[in-house]
């Protein structure tokens, strides 16, 4: 019996040493998890496959810079490094969180658990009673119900999907966001009022300086900090189903919710000193003892998980080159991207080609890609975005939504002066900045309450660059003599004005 015992352990050993081959066998039956205490890393070991987990806390001040203000008012922040020793299997993480029942017993919450009992042991008389009720009826009685406690004693770390709707929050409104976006505002109205009759000729010279050299200065001096933000948080934080391959690490940071220990006002003390709460001094329990709690899976192969999309990503700057007609590169933010390609889904010959980006190194949880219009496209346009990898495809839709800055402009270059006789075609060149081709069109006003004629753009002469624009402009036999206004309007949005004289015709 012991010999045949032995060939079964060693039949055992081999089978989990060398598994079957990865077609026939996917996914391994054991399932483990692991919990880092305070004063060593925890060594587990199943089969041989083995994890270590290390942490370390994350200041609130250093949260803010790293993730956003929103964040580190609302969430402690733990970086985790789970390490993959095995050398054969995967790891696959299912959940990571803290538990604090030892180390915290006063944050565990006692919830009430309806639990079903038998019926309690009767009297003589009336046990004889209920005897007799079985015979007749056939029929138990139902079993009466009692309330006893569980401890609620652990708390997972919000999922990136989650913490997304709080970050991309704090990115509206956070103070330089608000500001910009109030000086973005305060040009649009400038630039439509610059046609209103009796403001003055200095108006529009303003609004022009203030839209253009104004608003330029404010984006290099304050730099927004929060795209970068939202990258890390794209990449650090904790997603469902994280893949650690073998004898590699992973870093995931783990955000629990404040509110789970602090109330508000004792958030805004732990946000100035977070000290006197890490060690125990605040009276509140040391949250550096937390102990972090890993569930994982060591598998042999991913080929069947198709690859996530978490979110789609293109800077306002490489939206603008759309708006010209120019190529622009963005980023698709998700899981298992590693090796995918990435096309879009359109019926409309006329759609943009998406192809991947082999100018950057993707990543697993990173694809880069080249978006590539036909002609000048409108970003409020919802494109289906399709990723494939190992024959798994997934898709998902994506709205740019990047309105266009207002043209400005500041003058008329040539000819010098700034001046064309009735009936003549004058070859301009206009100087400013933001000129796109999107619906663009040159408007002019003449002088006086009811002026005659009119200025126009002769068709096919509108040459069109971001800091010049040169076309040829047919001043009418009948245009009124006199000082002229002219502005750029693309899609609605107007520019100042700048001055163009019309002589008579010798």
């Amino acid at each position: 019996m012991k010999k045949l015992q032995s060939v079964a352990a060693l039949l055992l050993g081999v089978a989990t040493v060398y598994p079957a081959r990865a077609q026939d066998i996917k996914i391994a039956a054991v399932t483990v998890s692991g919990v880092q205490t305070s004063a060593a890393p925890v060594d587990l070991s199943v089969d041989q496959r083995t994890a270590t987990i290390y942490k370390s806390l994350v200041p609130p001040k250093l949260a803010a810079d790293i993730f956003g203000y929103r964040i580190s008012r609302n969430y402690i922040v733990i970086q985790v490094t789970v390490i993959n020793e095995s050398k054969e299997l995967d790891m696959l993480i299912h959940n990571v969180g803290v538990q604090y029942g030892k180390t915290l017993p006063q944050f565990c919450h006692a919830t009430e658990v309806v639990t079903p009992v038998d019926t309690p042991n009767l009297a003589d008389k009336d046990n004889l009673k209920h005897q007799l009720l079985l015979m007749t009826t056939r029929e138990r009685p139902k079993p009466k119900a009692i309330s006893s406690t569980a401890e609620s004693c652990q708390s997972s770390s919000h999922e990136i999907t989650l913490l997304r709707g709080v970050a991309e929050k704090g990115q509206v409104w956070d103070p330089r966001n608000r500001t910009f976006r109030s000086l973005q505002a305060i040009a649009t109205i400038g630039g439509g009022l610059t046609g209103v009759a009796g403001l003055g000729p200095v108006l529009p010279l303003a609004v022009s300086a203030f839209s253009g050299p104004g608003i330029s200065a404010f984006q290099q001096l304050f730099p927004d900090m929060t795209i970068n933000q939202m990258h890390r948080l794209n990449d650090s934080a904790f997603t469902t189903n994280t893949l650690v391959p073998k004898n590699q690490a992973k870093i995931v940071a783990l955000f629990v919710p404040a509110l789970d220990f602090l109330d508000d006002k004792e958030v805004s003390l732990f946000i100035k000193n977070p000290f006197p709460y890490y060690t125990g001094a605040s009276g509140k329990g040391a949250l550096a003892n937390l102990e972090v709690a890993v569930d994982y899976k060591h598998i042999i192969a991913v080929d069947d998980i198709d690859p996530v999309i978490s979110d789609i990503q293109m800077s306002a700057t490489e939206q603008k080159k759309l708006l010209a007609g120019k190529a622009a590169s963005g980023q698709i933010i998700g899981r298992f991207l590693d090796g995918a390609e990435v096309s879009l889904l359109s019926d409309n010959d006329k759609a943009p080609k998406v192809t991947r980006d082999t100018s950057q190194t993707s990543s697993d949880n990173r694809l880069y890609f080249t978006m590539t219009p036909s002609g000048a496209v409108n970003p409020t346009v919802s494109w289906n975005f399709q990723v494939t990898k190992n024959k798994k495809t997934t898709s998902s839709a994506k709205a740019f939504d990047v309105a266009p800055p207002p043209p400005v402009l500041t003058s008329v270059t040539t000819p010098s002066p700034a001046q064309g006789q009735q009936d003549s075609d004058v070859k301009v060149e206009l100087g400013g900045d933001n000129f796109a081709d999107l619906n663009l069109a040159i408007e002019a006003a003449g002088p006086g309450a009811s002026p005659k004629g009119s200025i126009t753009a002769a068709a096919g002469t509108v040459m069109i660059e971001t800091k010049k624009l040169t076309v040829t402009l047919h001043i009418s036999a009948d245009a009124t003599p006199g000082v002229w206004t002219l502005r750029v309007n693309e899609g609605g949005a107007k520019s100042g004005t700048v001055n163009f004289t019309v002589t008579a015709k010798q």
